[in-house]
C-alpha cells in the first residue's frame, strides 16, 4: 500500500487528482490544505502524481518492490454514477461470504486484510469532475472470478459509458478503454455487465 500525506496550505478545499500507474481518481483538500490517503501499489517503483485544478502538480516516488508479488484489477470511470467490480472466491454466491463488493469489502483492518481478497473503493463523488475507482486484490491462495456491472440509472441510461480496466501482475500494469452502451431509460433498475477477455491463467475474468 502506497501512503500519503499532502500539505498544501495555499491550497483549502482545492479539487485535484491522484494519478498512479495509469489509475486516476478525485480528492479534495481540507480546509487547511492537508490530504491524507492511501492506494494500492500496482507496480515497482511507484510514482504518484497530484494535478490542483488550478494547475499546480505535486510527485513524489518510492520504492515498493513487494508491488510485483501482489496482482490487483481495477476499474475507473470519470462521473459519480458508474461500475461495480465484483470478486466471487472459491464459487460464492452473490451476497454470500466469499462475495468481496462494496457492500462487502474484506477491507483491512489495522492494516492486516482478513483472509481473501480485499477491495478498496476510491475517489471523491462531491468534486466538479469526480472520477472514482475500485481496487481489487488478489490473495494468492484463493481462487477468484471478477464481474464488473453498471446499474442503468436515471443518469446513466441510454447513456454510452467510459472507462478503464487495469491489471496489475507480476509488477506490470496493463490498461483496457472501454465503452458500455447502456440501454434506454424503460430499463432503470437493471444492470448490465461489461465483457471483458481473460486475465490470465491465474485471473478469471467472467464475461
Amino acid at each position: 500500500m502506497i501512503g500519503g500525506t499532502l500539505v498544501a496550505p495555499c491550497l483549502p478545499n482545492q479539487d485535484l487528482v491522484i494519478g498512479h500507474a495509469g489509475l486516476v481518481f478525485s480528492a479534495k483538500t481540507l480546509a487547511s490544505g492537508a490530504l491524507f490517503f492511501s492506494l494500492p501499489a500496482l507496480k515497482h517503483p511507484a510514482s504518484v502524481e497530484i494535478r490542483f485544478s488550478t494547475a499546480e502538480t505535486a510527485s513524489a516516488q518510492l520504492d515498493i518492490p513487494e508491488a510485483a508479488m501482489v496482482d490487483r484489477v481495477a476499474v475507473q470511470w470519470p462521473y459519480k454514477d458508474g461500475f461495480t467490480l465484483h470478486a466471487f472466491e472459491n464459487g460464492a454466491a452473490f451476497g454470500a461470504k466469499g462475495h468481496i463488493w462494496l457492500e462487502n469489502t474484506n477491507a483491512l483492518v489495522a492494516g492486516v486484510a482478513a483472509k481473501g481478497g480485499y477491495l478498496m473503493n476510491l475517489g471523491d463523488a462531491n468534486v466538479e469532475m469526480p472520477l472514482m475507482a475500485q481496487v481489487f486484490t488478489f490473495d494468492p491462495k484463493v481462487k477468484s472470478e471478477i464481474l464488473i456491472e453498471a446499474a442503468v440509472t436515471e443518469t446513466t441510461c441510454a447513456f454510452d459509458m467510459l472507462g478503464d480496466v487495469l491489471v496489475a501482475k507480476g509488477g506490470r500494469v496493463e490498461k483496457t478503454e472501454v465503452t458500455l452502451a447502456m440501454p434506454d431509460c424503460s430499463a432503470v433498475g437493471e444492470f448490465v455487465q461489461l465483457g471483458l477477455p481473460d486475465l490470465g491463467d491465474d485471473l478469471a475474468m467472467i464475461n
